[in-house]
């Protein structure tokens, strides 16, 4: 219930016991990549703006939804901190700047 009502980047840390023992990581680099992901979303805002006036918000959309979709794959086939940083830190930054320049 707290992925459908809050999303899943805010229920990321229920998962959290599960990722680390299943993948092999620490909490500690699963929450550095969370880290990555809170603070390049407060850096991009700006730009994302900019990039919704230039090419329009459905394209910006489309491409976030694709780059979320992609960020939970890699991060349910991940085996290594390396794949959790780019699934959870980078390709799901990618959705949360779509949606945020609505």
């Amino acid at each position: 219930m707290l992925s459908l009502s809050t999303g899943m980047r805010q229920s990321l840390g229920v998962f959290m016991p599960a990722i680390t023992q299943n993948i092999g990581v620490s909490v500690s680099q699963f929450t550095l990549a969370i880290a990555i992901q809170n603070l390049t979303w407060g850096l991009m805002q700006p730009f994302t703006g900019v990039l919704v006036t230039r090419v329009g918000f459905k394209t910006v959309m489309v491409v976030g939804s694709f780059l979320y979709l992609l960020g939970i794959i890699v991060l349910a086939m991940a085996n290594g901190v390396v794949a959790v940083t780019i699934g959870a830190g980078f390709l799901i930054l990618g959705a949360i700047l779509a949606r945020s320049s609505s």
